[in-house]
């Protein structure tokens, strides 16, 4: 006999775990989303997270009326509906690989919400600012 979420019971997780919506457990104050610069995986979250190291760096607050409602769909699916404008690179440089998503905004602080990969992209001076577009995050889970 296998075990696992609703599709409403994954819904309703997604949005609890990334801000949106009050249960009857406690939602994180804020979220953040954090680059990186290594690939993000399970087997490798107790080493901490490789972020990006140009000068200006900040992770980025996602705030609930970024993120669109959790779908009941399978898998189900909650996504950024807006923008994500991180600080202009300044000086220096770093090439993002993955992406976590973290209860603290403090670069190598809070606990990992979620990850993923991406397509290799080279930030720098010129390639300015960091922007994740609406619908270009998403995390999902899979009910049974």
């Amino acid at each position: 006999m296998g075990s696992g979420f609703s599709r409403k019971a994954a819904a309703g997780l997604l949005e609890y775990l990334l801000g949106k919506a009050e249960t009857k457990v406690s939602k994180p104050a804020e979220v953040f989303l954090a680059l990186c610069t290594a690939e993000v995986k399970e087997s490798t979250l107790s080493a901490g997270l490789s972020e990006a190291t140009y000068t200006t760096y900040a992770r980025k607050a996602i705030k609930p009326a970024d993120l669109s409602e959790a779908t009941e769909a399978q898998p189900s699916i909650i996504e950024t509906v807006n923008e994500l404008i991180f600080a202009k690179v300044d000086s220096g440089s770093s090439t993002i690989i993955s992406w976590a998503i973290c209860t603290s905004g403090t670069t190598g602080g809070g606990a990992i919400l979620a990850f993923g990969q991406c397509t290799s992209t080279a930030l720098s001076t010129t390639q300015t600012p960091p922007t994740v577009a609406a619908k270009a995050l998403k995390v999902e889970l899979k009910a049974t």
